[in-house]
């Protein structure tokens, strides 16, 4: 079974999804932006509610 995942570029983004008890799977160069490394994080309904949250955190100058 194939599970979607979700590439994460932001170090601080990706440490706020962990510091919520996500759990990257692996780490790649990133194919988009060259010099970058992404996290990969299976992607799960509690994945983007939290991603959501925290990148409408991050806009409000929350986090």
């Amino acid at each position: 079974m194939n599970v979607a995942k979700k590439c994460i570029r932001s170090f601080r983004v990706a440490q706020f999804l962990m510091e919520r008890g996500h759990v990257p799977v692996g780490t790649e160069r990133s194919r988009k932006s060259e010099g970058f490394n992404v996290f990969i994080f299976n992607e799960t309904p509690a994945l983007s509610e939290d991603f959501e949250e925290i990148m409408r955190g991050i806009a409000q100058k929350q986090y």
